[in-house]
């Protein structure tokens, strides 16, 4: 069986969408980046109970987060960024809002290149912002697709609409590179 795939969750929150990508493919959390204490005390509690692996938690601004330890350590990258600059249910001020985290985000692409990254975030991202995140992973060699589902699709009572976002690197020079169909089942099946 092939190794797990090593991620490195940023905005990981309580680590709902870590449990969604580790359950889907053979993958294992390495590190959590999370800077709001109660979550992280939840990610150590579900640690502590066995619910998620234990992982180191770096408790702090993902903006001031050194990504040197990752490079070449990490082969997809997983993050629920902010949604607040481009939630209809907020003030949509994207760029201009204090919690807009995608150029920080863009950086460890960039620094870390991992072969696969995949993000969530609102589906209001789609008509604010979201041009600018495909400009951006194109331009760092990854292709990218994208789709939406509605929580109620899922057996949820709410609709909740939710835009998950699949990018792989395009890099030939990368042999661990991802493409779409690589990552819909247990990877060494």
């Amino acid at each position: 069986m092939a190794s797990p795939l090593r991620v490195l969750s940023l905005c990981t929150g309580i680590g709902g969408l870590d449990l969604g990508v580790c359950g889907t493919v053979n993958a294992r959390v390495v590190a959590c980046v999370e800077r709001d204490p109660y979550a992280a005390s939840v990610l150590l509690a579900r640690m502590e109970d066995e619910t998620l692996e234990s992982a180191p938690i770096w408790c702090g601004d993902l903006r001031e987060l050194d990504p040197t330890p990752f490079i070449g350590e990490v082969d997809i990258l997983v993050g629920g960024y902010p949604c607040q600059p481009f939630s209809t249910a907020g003030k949509r001020r994207a760029e201009d809002d204090p919690r807009h985290l995608w150029p920080a985000i863009r950086e460890l692409i960039r620094t870390i290149r991992p072969p696969l990254c995949f993000f969530e975030n609102v589906r209001g991202h789609l008509s604010l912002g979201f041009d600018r995140v495909l400009c951006d992973l194109a331009d760092l060699g990854m292709d990218a697709r994208w789709a939406t589902v509605k929580a109620s699709d899922v057996g949820a009572p709410q609709r909740r609409e939710r835009l998950f976002i699949l990018a792989y690197s395009e890099r030939p020079d990368d042999e661990r590179r991802g493409k779409p169909g690589d990552v819909l089942g247990k990877t060494g099946e």
